[in-house]
């Protein structure tokens, strides 16, 4: 009897107790089911939200251009961190170009001023480029303690004949000048080492010029000094300093009689090669003496160009050439 009492007793809780978790179990389900639908709806506002934003968006598709380079192969697997990852370099216009040139920090100053720019490439040695420049960079570039400064340059291309990447050997023209007198830079250095030297000879060239220039009219005394030389007038510039614009000059030409006689001028434009001669009683076609050779026993050394110890004394020899002005 104890036992089926305890049977019986013990049938009926555990009956209570499944019927309980059963109970438990379906309102679980309930609350699953309400959750459900708040994350329809949550997920129907996200939506709405996101056709506004296309509604207010507009989507256009990429630059049409050349491909320049791709950076990733069919079926890599692209992953993007902190920033998006380079998959193609397009150039947009092949006939819009620019040359980023490396300009050094003593001609940067005169790059500002410049009128124009020419360059030519490897790819077409006889052929020669224009440019203009449309941007200079205040960002120095420092390499092997040479700075240098960017130089941007816009370029037509419209054969398509530069290709990125190419090398340019740039001329910017600063300044020029035309049909004027010049003379190599070599006379402007020229000083006569001996004097009353008979056995000198001189080793010059012409000064160069282009027809219907004023000649001045000052002439020169028998030792060859300027006749219109005043005390008011500039000083000459040594010979060993560099040539500027505006500095006054002494050159040397062959006479008749083959001695050198002096000649002042006032000197403008140089390339480095060539000086314009802006005043002076220079002719035009005159052999200017650009360098000395041959020497005398007796021939002593002019006063203030004494040859430096440790060369042998030997006197200078220089050379020059000429053209006309361009």
């Amino acid at each position: 009897k104890l036992t089926s009492q305890s049977s019986s007793s013990s049938g009926i809780v555990q009956s209570q107790a499944t019927v309980q978790q059963s109970q438990a179990t379906a309102q679980q389900s309930a609350a699953q089911v309400q959750q459900a639908a708040a994350q329809v709806e949550q997920a129907q506002a996200a939506l709405n939200l996101a056709e506004i934003n296309a509604s207010h968006t507009t989507i256009t598709s990429p630059i049409d251009g050349v491909v320049v380079s791709r950076d990733v192969a069919v079926g890599q697997t692209v992953a993007a961190s902190l920033s998006a990852p380079t998959l193609f370099t397009i150039a947009n216009d092949l006939k819009q170009m620019q040359v980023i040139a490396n300009i050094d920090q003593a001609d940067i100053g005169l790059v500002e001023q410049a009128k124009g720019v020419n360059f030519s490439v490897d790819a077409f040695p006889g052929q020669e480029f224009q440019g203009k420049i449309q941007q200079l960079r205040l960002n120095p570039v420092t390499v092997q303690n040479v700075v240098t400064y960017n130089v941007v340059i816009d370029v037509s291309n419209p054969e398509e004949k530069l290709k990125p990447g190419m090398t340019a050997n740039l001329v910017i023209t600063i300044d020029e000048r035309n049909d004027v007198l010049k003379v190599p830079n070599a006379a402007l250095r020229f000083t006569p080492q001996f004097s009353g030297n008979s056995g000198s000879r001189g080793n010059g060239n012409r000064a160069a010029g282009a027809g219907g220039r004023r000649d001045a009219s000052q002439g020169n005394d028998a030792e060859g000094n300027l006749s219109g030389d005043t005390p008011n007038q500039d000083r000459p510039t040594a010979a060993s300093e560099a040539v500027l614009p505006g500095q006054t000059r002494i050159v040397y030409v062959l006479s008749t009689d083959g001695k050198p006689q002096r000649r002042r001028i006032k000197i403008g434009l140089s390339d480095g090669a060539f000086t314009e001669v802006v005043e002076g009683n220079l002719k035009v076609d005159e052999l200017v003496i650009t360098g000395q050779t041959g020497t005398t026993s007796s021939a002593r050394p002019a006063a203030g160009n004494q040859t430096a110890p440790g060369f042998g004394g030997a006197p200078r020899t220089g050379g020059g050439g000429g053209g006309r002005g361009r």
